[in-house]
């Protein structure tokens, strides 16, 4: 039961890390509370203790790893959100501008329609006078021509003796 801070792995390469202490430290602490967990030679503690370093030290690479995709997931999903909230700010813009162009044509359509309206009005009442003063007229002309034959017919009569 080694106290430094160096794993020595099977390819030679030695480990220095925070890891292999703290599961050095709880290795230890585990055969001092259960002594009866690990009968043997040093040497096969020493195996043990390396077996179950390299499977801990796995899982934490593993955990690592995930975290890190974890957090990039995370990270793309936040970016996302933005650009999804992005453009629904702009949509909604977009959307409120063509409410508000909606509204100021329908404003002037109705300004079209109201204005047409009172032209066809105008019209309408011209077109009235115009017939009242070809009615007036028309009768004037049927009376001036009855007035003109009756003048004719007395000029004959008076001419005739």
């Amino acid at each position: 039961m080694s106290t430094s801070n160096t794993f020595d792995t099977e390819d030679g390469t030695i480990v220095t890390s925070d890891l292999f202490k703290k599961f050095q430290d709880a290795f230890d602490i585990t055969l001092q509370n259960n002594p009866g967990i690990l009968p043997g030679a040093p040497s096969i503690i020493e195996s043990v203790q390396n077996a179950l370093f390299k499977v801990h030290k796995k899982s934490v690479e593993k955990e690592s790893s995930m975290r890190k995709q974890l957090e990039k997931v995370r990270s793309e999903k936040e970016t996302m959100e933005k650009e999804l909230t992005k453009e629904m700010g702009t949509l909604a813009m977009r959307r409120n501008e063509m409410s508000k162009e909606l509204e100021a044509a329908k404003a002037e359509k109705e300004r079209v329609e109201e204005s047409l309206q009172k032209q066809l009005e105008g019209i309408q009442a011209i077109k009235t006078d115009l017939e009242l003063k070809m009615n007036d007229a028309t009768a004037e002309r049927k009376s001036l021509q009855n007035i003109s034959a009756s003048s004719q017919s007395h000029v004959w009569n008076w001419r005739l003796p």
